[in-house]
């Protein structure tokens, strides 16, 4: 994976998104190799070890939230509302519009 044009300040954090094409890492050890380097030709390379444990995953599991349906009976409730709420108010005007 190679990003290019992205910035930092100095002597800051930085949370460099990884695209794990959808999939989880599974349990097991890994290392991360990154390398950096600026418009002046300084480089940088960070190795970095960590381990995928099974209590991590089933944490990930669990906080991640699932996508919401959309909200089909509210959204018919309130469209029926709306229209019936017209329709009163259109059978109000025309019977107000007779008197006259």
């Amino acid at each position: 994976m190679k990003k290019e044009q992205l910035g930092m300040a100095p002597n800051s954090a930085f949370s460099l998104p990884i695209d794990l094409e959808k999939r989880a890492l599974s349990n097991g050890e890994y290392t991360l190799t990154v390398a950096a380097s600026d418009k002046t030709n300084n480089k940088w390379q960070l190795t970095k070890d960590f381990t995928v444990s099974q209590a991590v995953t089933a944490h990930e599991e669990q906080t991640t939230t699932p996508k919401q349906a959309f909200p089909w009976t509210l959204t018919i409730s309130v469209g029926i509302i709306v229209i019936a709420l017209i329709v009163v108010l259109v059978l109000v005007i025309v019977r107000k519009n007779k008197r006259n």
